[in-house]
């Protein structure tokens, strides 16, 4: 099955289920790889191997570029703080710095403009159910924590934003995202292979949790599985907010019930975790099994 025939029975179903049409085509080339369905088209490996390569010295320039401009001491950092904004302030400048600079870079990368860009990286389509879904299941699983005697400690609220909304928010960009849907989108790479790449840098800049060998290497085998259930969700429901929902639940439950030191969880963090990813796949599983039974038998009349 070639692309042309997958993307062509993608922008069917989406002019059927889609309000404006115009908006098809776009949403057919970003939602079609998240349906499980392959391109078998020929492509020389090392093609593909050479665009992994880019992408990841892209995102490696772009990391440590942001790093040395944006730290206290760099140039725009020391700037930032010498005006009287503070660390929060330089935080926040590096995080929309980031997005806009991987936003740009995914428009010169496919020749596309802003709004394609977007939907190349998941931002678009806005999807409810896949924000709402693991919120809920969240939600039900703080519940129960509450109901057994945890309870919850909300400590400063700017510090619960940053970490559990915007900080996830931008990691969702940088390693699914960007790299990850490059790796499906550009290079065409099979979902496994790019799920586990572009996990494997997520997991990497967790280093730092690591107090101890055995921490570490529980902090990495965490953030790699969870890099990867991220992956399957933005696959699978063809936009990052599903992903998001989750990742950003998980990050404010471990901190008001204080799950945890680092991302590895406690015991009871990580009963609660498997519950709800559980739980998630499950529901993304019954909520896009319309989607993807219509688009593949669009497919299968190609």
């Amino acid at each position: 099955m070639t692309a042309a025939a997958i993307d062509g029975a993608a922008v069917r179903f989406e002019r059927l289920t889609l309000k404006p049409p115009a908006f098809a085509g776009v949403l057919a080339n970003a939602r079609m790889r998240s349906m499980h369905v392959r391109d078998t088209s020929c492509r020389p490996i090392l093609i593909q191997i050479g665009q992994v390569l880019a992408l990841l010295v892209i995102i490696s320039v772009l990391w440590i570029g942001f790093i040395a401009v944006f730290n206290p001491h760099g140039p725009l950092g020391s700037r930032i703080i010498g005006a009287g904004f503070g660390m929060a302030a330089l935080r926040d400048f590096l995080n929309v710095s980031s997005i806009i600079a991987l936003v740009i870079v995914t428009m010169l990368l496919r020749r596309k403009t802003l709004g394609p860009a977007l939907f190349e990286m998941g931002v678009l389509p806005f999807s409810w159910q896949g924000l709402s879904a693991p919120l809920l299941i969240i939600g039900i699983s703080a519940a129960l924590l509450f109901a057994f005697g945890h309870t919850p400690h909300f400590g400063s609220p700017s510090s619960l934003v940053a970490v559990s909304i915007v900080g996830t928010f931008v990691e969702e960009i940088v390693f699914r995202g960007f790299l990850f849907q490059q790796f499906r989108r550009w290079a065409r790479v099979p979902f496994w292979p790019a799920a586990v790449i572009s996990s494997i840098p997520f997991a990497l800049v967790h280093l730092y949790q690591g107090s101890s060998i055995i921490v570490l290497v529980e902090v990495l085998a965490v953030t790699f599985t969870g890099g990867i259930v991220f992956c399957w969700l933005v696959e699978r429901w063809g936009n990052l907010w599903a992903a998001w929902s989750l990742h950003a639940g998980f990050d404010f439950m471990f901190m008001i019930f204080s799950l945890g030191a680092t991302a590895a969880g406690n015991r009871i963090g990580n009963v609660e975790r498997s519950f709800v990813i559980i739980l998630v796949i499950g529901a993304t599983f019954i909520l896009t099994r319309r989607r993807v039974a219509v688009i593949q038998g669009e497919v299968a009349k190609t």
